[in-house]
């Protein structure tokens, strides 16, 4: 990918996703930590113009996250 400095990464057209996947393994590995099952999820209409990134599942509803590399 070519990034070797901060500078590279906010230039970089691979920044969101890399940020959307930093965030998305915090989360795994904090339901890891706490020996539970991951109650997390993605979602995405047919067409794939709407997507939700994270669903996380409370049990007593889902709270969707939306993740944003955007400062």
């Amino acid at each position: 990918m070519g990034i070797k400095k901060a500078k590279d990464l906010a230039l970089s057209p691979f920044r969101g996703h890399l940020f959307e996947s930093f965030i998305m393994s915090d989360f795994y590995k904090q339901y890891f930590s706490l020996g539970t099952r991951d109650p997390i999820y993605f979602w995405r209409d047919q067409s794939g113009s709407i997507e939700i990134d994270c669903l996380i599942n409370l049990g007593s509803g889902l709270v969707p996250i939306e993740i944003k590399s955007g400062e």
